[in-house]
């Protein structure tokens, strides 16, 4: 698969997704849930290794392809399991973003105060996350659940790129947190 230059663009939608029941996925480069809000065209091509955010490339992609239009909010909230194994498998993969690579803020929500730590949010080996935050602004995760992947303490929990991230912390994180070249801010709690 090749992306290449953008075409006539548009405006990314606002994106709200809820996740009550678990979501168990597994194969080569899944993914459990994918939430993007992309300005200027463009969109999401998965095949094998990790993603590129910037054309031309061939392989995987997830971006604008660089038209005019700008990139909305991105809401996940998960109250259950979401698990993607396999080699490179992410669980939740969120973006907003238009032709500069940031686009509008990302929140994500995993469990909440009343139910505790009991869920798993889980990626698979290789280049796998937990949870990828690309784009975005002013980016929030408050996590309640146990984040990690199938490589442990050598995997990745989360994986930020170019947007602020500010991470409040009540669960657990088994892995790395990147929180990329915006700002950031880890609360662990």
């Amino acid at each position: 698969v090749s992306a290449g230059a953008g075409g006539g663009g548009g405006a990314g939608g606002t994106i709200n997704v809820s996740a009550a029941g678990n979501v168990i996925v597994s194969g080569a480069s899944a993914y459990g849930i994918v939430a993007q809000s992309i300005g200027g065209g463009g969109g999401f091509v998965t095949g094998t290794g990790a993603l590129a955010t910037t054309t031309p490339t061939t392989g995987s992609f997830a971006g604008s392809v660089g038209g005019a239009g700008t990139a909305s909010t991105v809401t996940i909230n998960a109250g259950a399991n979401v698990v993607a194994g396999g080699t490179d498998a992410t669980a939740i993969f969120a973006q907003s973003v238009d032709a500069t690579g940031l686009g509008a803020a990302i929140a994500i929500t995993l469990g909440n105060s009343t139910s505790g730590t009991n869920n798993v949010i889980a990626g698979g080996t290789g280049t796998s996350t937990a949870v990828s935050m690309l784009g975005g602004a002013s980016n929030t995760l408050l996590n309640y659940d146990t984040l990690t992947t199938a490589n442990g303490v050598n995997g990745i929990a989360v994986l930020g790129s170019l947007g602020d991230i500010a991470v409040t912390n009540y669960g657990l994180m088994v892995g790395s947190v990147i929180l990329g070249s915006g700002a950031g801010s880890f609360d662990n709690k």
